[in-house]
């Protein structure tokens, strides 16, 4: 029986757990949010670690597919950016293992506020969806992509009110809805 990485990860027993944990940094005097589930992040690089498995999601060949996709520093004020392949991987590693930003470990992949900050600008200003049309597109033109697609319409639902058209006739929550308040009635 195949097993998820995920659940590969889950390394650690409690006893071992209580064991590492006290020699974990302490949120004490820590600005900002508390760590979050370091667990999770101990439980990958031990995993990392005895599988062999390297910190680098992206193979040579993908990242340069994706780098020249990605904004350049030419015309930019302020710093510049530095490596930013270590910072798109530390995106993915995050997606990965579903860790909160703040717990990305920081050998590999640097300060957890450069991933972050990176990730949310090139969400706002488009960057993932040109990248996501750009390989798309390159993946389909290699006939790599099978664009067959089946819905099954017994599992696409939608709420009553999901609907764009009024019916009159035909009352949906009664006299009250639910979202209304009391004063609102009044």
């Amino acid at each position: 029986m195949a097993t998820s990485t995920a659940s590969r990860c889950q390394q650690l027993t409690d006893d071992q757990w209580a064991r590492i944990e006290p020699l974990l940094p302490s949120n004490e005097g820590r600005k900002g949010r508390p760590f979050e589930d370091s667990r999770k992040v101990v439980e990958a690089m031990i995993f990392r670690a005895r599988t062999g498995i390297p910190w680098r999601k992206l193979t040579d060949d993908q990242w340069a597919r994706i780098e020249p996709l990605l904004p350049s520093n030419e015309g930019r004020k302020g710093r510049p950016f530095e490596d930013s392949r270590k910072v798109v991987e530390a995106m993915i590693f995050r997606a990965r293992t579903g860790i909160p930003w703040r717990d990305l470990p920081r050998e590999p992949f640097g300060p957890w506020q450069t991933a972050w900050k990176r990730h949310r600008r090139y969400a706002a200003d488009g960057t993932w969806d040109k990248v996501l049309a750009a390989l798309l597109a390159e993946a389909d033109a290699g006939g790599e992509i099978d664009w067959k697609i089946s819905v099954d319409s017994t599992i696409s639902r939608a709420h009553q009110h999901g609907t764009n058209t009024t019916r009159p006739d035909q009352p949906t929550g009664g006299s009250l809805e639910s979202q209304e308040s009391a004063d609102y009635r009044a």
